[in-house]
């Protein structure tokens, strides 16, 4: 197995840790991974050959990232709303409490 190919693998490996860590709403473990995996991803790009098989892992680590960051989009979102709500709760209860 090529040094490619084991970097790559590191990084779809590392990428569903993410992943997982996402769905597990560990968000300060977070950093530590995308570091790790921002390394052997700048140590394999750009590359001028790629294997089939080493395509075929950039393309799941693709697939992965884009899974990634939309669960990100996604959490950001119901964060902003939750925060949007308890805006609005406060201004209710403040609203309450000056009457």
């Amino acid at each position: 197995m090529s040094q490619l190919q084991t970097n790559l693998d590191q990084a779809v490996q590392l990428t569903k840790a993410m992943i997982d860590l996402v769905n597990d709403e560990a968000w300060e473990e977070l950093p530590k991974f995308e570091v790790k995996r921002d390394e052997l991803i700048n140590q394999v790009l750009p590359v001028a050959f790629m294997s089939d098989d080493e395509q075929a892992t950039l393309l799941q680590l693709h697939q992965l990232n884009q899974e990634l960051e939309s669960l990100c989009r996604d959490s950001r979102h119901s964060v902003m709303v939750q925060l949007k709500n308890l805006n609005s709760n406060k201004k209710a209860v403040s609203a309450y409490q000056e009457k």
